[in-house]
């Protein structure tokens, strides 16, 4: 991964240094001392992370993340803030930042941050030494690689036979849909392996088309040479393997299949814009309908995804979330899913994208309710469950879905965090009920302000602070009048009362008897 470090703090420009030289596949390819250099490396540089302070001269850290989701979307963000910025910090995400840094930065924590932001994937990415990837297989991981530089010398060990003259190039992808395969990974690999034999039968042999094949989430790439007028014979084989392996698929529930035929092109080094006219073709099934062929569209976008995802929405969403009003974000999102679904000229690419910004909001959200790997565990079954969806409206159920359910389960953990703080204020208050102990002395025990302990107490208990105090002196001050002969004034003193008039008055309040009728009653 190639970083480039941009902060005004020469020390913090250090300390990155020193830090992202021990993370293995990183190459820091550049530093900035102010935001204006930070822009002309950018793009120059084109690195694959940008860490930036929020706050930096002539240009800061959000004004930076901006002209990257403009100019380099390919660049990812991660900013550095302080505790003070942190508010200011959130509204990153708005640009698209990928996480943040707090200061001081420490080295768990940057490496953690790596890790979030998917150095580890690239890394596993990278080609082998002496080993080489088939071109299928780069265009589903790193299509940009390819883009401009093949040739029929690069693809001739991949494809046989040789390219003809006059023949055309395109891609084509077969993607099976079906949800089930989220949670049983090992029928997922079963299936590909069967649809891969599938498809090189049915392209292979009826359709007389070299290619290579790349498998990755039920999705098959094909790399194809297509000899003059052989279109209408692919499109056949095609529409046969698609019923093959729906039928293979039928005893792993409701499952779709879809292929998308890519735009045609003359020279193997245009390969890229075939794909991208599959995969936008593809992902029109969200919208268009799948279970078919779909041919090639040249990818075209009227909206972006902040047009739906808009900066008012994002703090309402986050706000919404981090004070657990979980039915009305699950409805903000309904929301969003059915103006992008239903806004004219929207495509399956575009729905797609905002299902995934949508998620990303949610798990940033949560961050202070989820460990570093349950973040990463919710955006991977984010990403896994709309992957494999074959309706727009289908992602956005999911994102809900999911949402609710990790709800439930935080709503739990959250009731039981606050329980027991006061389950441990309630044995302070049983054990020293004889002090003179007030709201603030128990409050500073379990860790809260005052204000917010009163009103958890209240919440939790169903008493204040001073009704469960009153009730267990009460109780102690019962069982001294029923089982031993000390006076009235050294009872209120042993339960904590200095005054024993005010004494008597409460315990009447709470039995009403006075002491001494309590003692002569129940002696």
């Amino acid at each position: 991964m190639r970083v480039l470090i941009a902060d005004d703090e020469p020390k913090i420009r250090q300390l990155l240094h020193i830090l992202l030289s021990e993370a293995e596949g990183v190459t820091i390819v550049g530093e900035a001392a102010n935001g204006k250099d930070a822009l002309t490396l950018i793009d120059s540089l084109r690195p694959d992370l940008l860490i930036t302070d929020i706050r930096m001269p002539v240009v800061d850290g959000l004004s930076l993340a901006q002209h990257i989701q403009e100019h380099a979307p390919e660049t990812r963000v991660v900013i550095i803030s302080g505790y003070s910025q942190f508010e200011y910090a959130k509204q990153a995400i708005s640009y698209g930042v990928e996480d943040y840094l707090l200061k001081p930065i420490k080295k768990a924590e940057l490496f953690s941050v790596l890790e979030r932001v998917g150095y580890k994937q690239n890394l596993q990415r990278q080609t082998p030494v002496g080993e080489e990837r088939p071109p299928a297989f780069v265009l589903l991981h790193d299509p940009e690689s390819l883009r401009g530089r093949l040739s029929r010398e690069d693809l001739s060990s991949y494809m046989a036979p040789l390219p003809g003259e006059g023949s055309l190039w395109l891609v084509a992808l077969i993607k099976v849909d079906a949800l089930s395969f989220c949670d049983n990974r090992e029928l997922l690999s079963l299936v590909e392996q069967k649809e891969a034999v599938i498809v090189r039968n049915m392209v292979l042999r009826r359709a007389g088309c070299a290619c290579c094949l790349g498998m990755e989430n039920g999705l098959c790439c094909l790399i194809v040479n297509l000899p003059g007028g052989k279109l209408p014979a692919l499109q056949k084989a095609l529409q046969s393997a698609i019923i093959s392996i729906r039928a293979l698929c039928e005893n792993a529930g409701e499952a779709y299949v879809t292929a998308a035929v890519g735009r045609e092109v003359a020279q193997p080094s245009e390969i890229v814009e075939s794909f991208d006219s599959a995969q936008f073709t593809l992902e029109n099934r969200l919208l268009h309908g799948a279970g078919r062929v779909l041919e090639g569209e040249i990818p075209t976008e009227m909206y972006a995804v902040r047009d739906f995802v808009t900066v008012p929405l994002r703090k309402t969403l986050l706000e919404h979330i981090e004070r657990f009003e979980w039915n009305v974000a699950a409805e903000l999102v309904r929301r969003v899913g059915q103006q992008v679904l239903a806004a004219p000229g929207s495509t399956g690419a575009l729905a797609k994208r905002v299902a995934l910004e949508l998620a990303g909001l949610l798990v940033f959200g949560l961050h202070t309710e989820l460990s570093d790997s349950e973040q990463r565990a919710l955006a991977a079954k984010f990403e896994s469950r709309i992957g494999m969806c074959h309706q727009g409206i289908q992602m956005f159920d999911e994102i809900i879905g999911i949402l609710k359910n990790s709800a439930g389960q935080l709503n739990a953990r959250r009731q039981e965090k606050e329980q027991r703080p006061i389950q441990l204020a309630r044995q302070y208050i049983r054990q020293n009920y004889a002090q003179q102990l007030t709201l603030e002395e128990v409050a500073g025990v379990v860790g809260f302000t005052p204000s917010y302990f009163s009103a958890l107490f209240k919440k939790e208990t169903g008493q204040s602070f001073v009704e469960y105090l009153t009730e267990v002196r009460t109780t102690a001050a019962r069982n001294l009048l029923l089982n031993t002969q000390d006076p009235i004034e050294s009872i209120a003193e042993a339960v904590g009362y200095r005054d024993v008039k005010y004494f008597s008055k409460v315990f009447k309040k709470a039995t009403e008897l006075s002491p001494v009728e309590f003692r002569k009653l129940y002696c």
